[in-house]
């Protein structure tokens, strides 16, 4: 479970930062945003998952199918990521807190929540949010993606 799960993280972490890519889609302003992706949408498990086995074990005690994609993602202090929506409103997106010292935040619409290790936010990925590290330590998400649960499974489609 979580406890295994940030064991693990920490561990490749500290000891493998060439693992952790910089976020593909540009949009943070100021700071540095990390990720190693676990599972990516469509395309099942990558390389980097077979060195987060804790990660990939729990997960696998799940239904089939459960998560469409999965990354931890790290963003350090006095990064902020911009406004922004999900590309559609068919999954729902888990923030699993990792590492959170304080100072970070996340606001979803108009609302502001702030991370708890070993505890989720789960939102609408389709609805306007942004993320900011006012704190003085990175913080780390295990980010879930899954289906959004009013939408039919004939029209759950892997992009």
């Amino acid at each position: 479970g979580y406890p295994a799960i940030r064991t693990e993280f920490l561990h490749r972490y500290h000891n493998n930062q060439e693992l952790f890519t910089t976020e593909r889609e540009s949009l943070h302003m100021g700071g540095d945003w990390t990720e190693v992706r676990i599972k990516s949408s469509g395309h099942g498990l990558t390389e980097e998952s077979a060195l987060f086995p804790e990660t990939v074990r729990t997960l696998s005690n799940l239904p089939p199918d459960t998560f469409t994609s999965v990354k931890f993602s790290i963003i350090q202090p006095g990064t902020h990521i911009r406004t922004h929506t999900g590309p559609s409103n068919e999954r729902l997106r888990i923030h699993l807190c990792i590492y959170h010292t304080g100072g970070s935040r996340i606001r979803v619409v108009d609302k502001w929540h702030g991370w708890q290790e070993g505890k989720a936010i789960v939102f609408d990925d389709s609805f306007e949010h942004e993320v900011v590290n006012l704190g003085s330590e990175f913080r780390a998400v295990l980010i879930l993606d899954i289906w959004h649960p009013e939408l039919p499974a004939d029209k759950r489609i892997v992009h």
